[in-house]
């Protein structure tokens, strides 16, 4: 994104060099999708560092930018860093590192004290700029319009599998880099499970189905959350999937900014539980999302960190009956002010096929 660069140490408040080895951080800072790599800054210059598999590429990405690019042999890449950080702190991704990156950097760089950045670039990250959220906006309706084409396939004898496959398909054909996640796509019984495995199972006459889906389009994630029934659903059903739109369309009518996650997630909980199912409800009514799928903020009824303006959240309530079925709603929005942006077009009605 445009000058995350300019004064990036002053932003995370810290004093020293930062290191950026993650791909998912490089890209956040650069927008630059290179997989190998490592980004160094400290807020008045930057330096990326990269081998001979990607040197034209990002040679040519920065060509004109105020970041630096060395090329070197990977085994090369400790020298450049003691040089940048010229005997100053190092600011290093510890929650992203392995064990044995940290250990290998440490031997390399023993005259370098190398401190955690902790969480301070994922909590930058969670407050969106407005171009990324027109990313987001953009890759959602993407799924959307794949999710509708693959719909015009469903018969009795799918299975999950072919389901998904099909639209994967749509999402790439319409430009997609892949998927945001894999594919859930849970039928019958087999939607009582939250996160289910896409299986062989065929779709049934009477089947409720859950199909979780999310494209990614210029590196940025969507997320959505949408059921239909094979013929006309019976009474528990559709008493089910009531009580969730309710649960959903009440939450996604109060949440703001500048309230905690507890709060924002009460609104669904409540509404659920109060109509006796409180104990199917059993994971968080949301999360963050972005150059990931899941990101900051955690919306769970656990979590005291409060909604910010332009954050990106899902907001997913659901109900799932153990051996029974299941159903979830997932809408993704923005945190304004005011209220929620919603970027989700769909329809939020049980879907007949």
């Amino acid at each position: 994104m445009k000058g995350l660069l300019n004064g990036l140490a002053a932003r995370l408040e810290v004093g020293g060099a930062i290191l950026i080895t993650s791909e998912v951080n490089r890209r956040y800072l650069t927008d630059l999708p290179c997989a190998e790599g490592w980004l160094l800054a400290d807020g008045e210059k930057s330096l990326y560092l990269t081998d001979f598999r990607y040197g034209e590429e990002v040679e040519n990405f920065f060509l004109g930018k105020e970041t630096a690019v060395s090329v070197l042999p990977a085994e090369d890449f400790y020298g450049a860093v003691r040089k940048f950080a010229d005997g100053r702190p190092l600011y290093v991704e510890d929650g992203r590192m392995t064990v044995a990156e940290f250990q290998a950097l440490s031997e390399a760089l023993p005259e370098l004290s190398l401190c955690p950045l902790g969480k301070r670039l994922e909590l930058l990250r969670a407050v969106k700029s407005e171009e990324e959220i027109a990313r987001i906006a953009a890759a959602q309706n993407l799924a959307e319009q794949a999710f509708l084409k693959t719909m015009h396939f469903v018969k009795v004898g799918m299975t999950e599998r072919e389901f998904a496959a099909e639209l994967l398909y749509e999402m790439q054909r319409l430009g997609a880099e892949g998927t945001s996640f894999d594919t859930i796509v849970a039928s019958g019984v087999h939607s009582s499970v939250p996160h289910a495995v896409v299986s062989d199972k065929k779709f049934e006459p009477g089947d409720i189905v859950t199909v979780d889906f999310g494209a990614r389009l210029n590196g940025y994630c969507s997320d959505t959350t949408r059921n239909f029934v094979l013929g006309k659903p019976n009474e528990e059903q559709q008493k089910i999937y009531n009580l969730v739109l309710k649960a959903q369309k009440y939450a996604l009518a109060n949440i703001r900014a500048g309230m905690s996650c507890r709060e924002a997630d009460s609104f669904a909980r409540e509404t659920i539980a109060a109509n006796g199912y409180g104990d199917c409800f059993g994971h968080s009514l949301g999360h963050g999302l972005g150059l990931e799928i899941h990101e900051a903020p955690r919306v769970s009824h656990k979590s005291e960190e409060v909604l910010q303006e332009n954050m990106v959240i899902s907001v997913e309530p659901g109900i799932y009956l153990k051996n029974n079925f299941g159903v979830r709603i997932e809408n993704i929005a923005v945190v304004r002010a005011e209220g929620l942006q919603n970027l989700t077009n769909l329809t939020q009605e049980l879907l007949i096929v």
